[in-house]
């Protein structure tokens, strides 16, 4: 599934939460937030940030055990079919996704680190410099091994680069607000065959559409929604500018 299916199951999750504190009976839309942060966890690994603000907001309509253990449990039950699908496939319990150390190695290596033009840029592995040994060994291991050896290797680099973590939120944030400069919104046009005018008219659109999301966030309703919610927004922002993000 792409972002946008990511979003509209984010934006319902959280819509159903509200629902939630403003009717007596809580419980069908607790379950359904719990149903829509799975699906949405399943949609991308890191939509699971999203149980943080549904959970606040749940207890805040009913403050009560049955309340954790309905949003878990349906959560966890969205889960279960990929979860088993996986065992079989891969012999492994992996409840989402084993992409976690393909998906930090990209980042935190350091030929992206020196990347002067994009710093930080996401690459695939086999992709960096230095890697030829890992790329022949990698046939030979299954696809879990392959992400528990990518992963230790990210943690190796971090470790030896604390700041590192810092770096790329900082980069990625940029990019994702397209500040980085338009060599980065050329790049990720051309890694997806998009033409440059058709990448410049959507940058100059993001830029149009955050002066209305600035404004709306000034308006009094705005200021009157629970502060619970506003942990969705940040959450998901963290979960990617730590990781890979494009323009």
């Amino acid at each position: 599934m792409c972002s946008s299916d990511l979003t509209a199951l984010v934006l319902a999750a959280l819509y159903a939460t509200l629902r939630a504190r403003r009717t007596s009976r809580p419980y069908p839309w607790i379950a359904a937030a719990g149903l829509l942060s799975g699906l949405a966890t399943l949609t991308h690994v890191n939509g699971i940030v999203l149980l943080v603000p549904v959970l606040v907001g749940a207890l805040a309509a009913r403050r009560t055990f049955s309340t954790v253990a309905v949003l878990l449990g349906v959560f966890a039950l969205a889960l279960v079919p990929w979860t088993v699908r996986n065992e079989h496939g891969l012999h492994r319990f992996i409840p989402v996704s084993d992409e976690t150390g393909i998906t930090l190695v990209g980042t935190y290596n350091a030929a992206s680190a020196a990347n002067s033009q994009v710093p930080y840029k996401w690459r695939i592995y086999y992709g960096i410099p230095g890697e030829r040994g890992l790329v022949r060994e990698a046939s030979h291991l299954s696809e879990a091994e392959l992400s528990d050896r990518l992963e230790a290797q990210a943690f190796h680099y971090i470790g030896h680069h604390p700041t590192a973590p810092i770096s790329a939120a900082f980069h990625n944030t940029l990019r994702l607000l397209e500040l980085e400069g338009s060599f980065a919104w050329r790049a990720s046009a051309a890694s997806i065959d998009l033409p440059e005018a058709t990448a410049k008219l959507g940058v100059i659109s993001f830029w149009l559409l955050c002066l209305l999301a600035l404004a709306g966030i000034l308006t009094r309703r705005a200021r009157r929604a629970p502060k619970w919610i506003w942990l969705a927004p940040l959450l998901l922002w963290l979960s990617v500018a730590l990781i890979n993000a494009e323009t």
